[in-house]
């Protein structure tokens, strides 16, 4: 079996061809790839039809959870919300490009400042 990839002479672009995902080689104009199967085949084992998407589940991990994280724990070693059933205290920082800083004004915002760097 022979199989021949080619761009054309009159293409207005390249291509790029890349072998086992290693880096990519340019194909140019007119330039061409043969491919060919090999006179000795090189026999693989499976042992179940779905072995190779398994794998790459497993690899990308697919429809896995990461272990549990552990809760977080204020400085006094308590949970965020204590036994009492209190509500949990909450650290908003609005000094930031969303909400006006201390001092009452938006133009210290980080968001302000690249604005107008780009002149906007």
């Amino acid at each position: 079996m022979l199989l021949r990839v080619s761009v054309p002479r009159n293409s207005r672009a390249t291509a790029y061809c890349a072998f086992d995902g290693k880096g990519r080689v340019e194909l140019r104009q007119g330039d061409h790839v043969t491919i060919t199967a090999s006179q000795y085949p090189f026999p693989t084992v499976m042992s179940t039809n779905t072995e190779w998407f398994d794998s790459v589940s497993r690899t990308l991990q697919w429809n896995t959870r990461a272990a549990t994280q552990k809760g977080f724990e204020s400085k006094s070693g308590s949970q965020a919300a204590s036994v009492d059933g209190d509500e949990p205290e909450w650290d908003i920082d609005t000094d930031s490009a969303c909400y006006a800083s201390e001092d009452g004004s938006i133009a210290a915002s980080p968001l302000r400042r690249q604005m107008s760097l780009l002149g906007m």
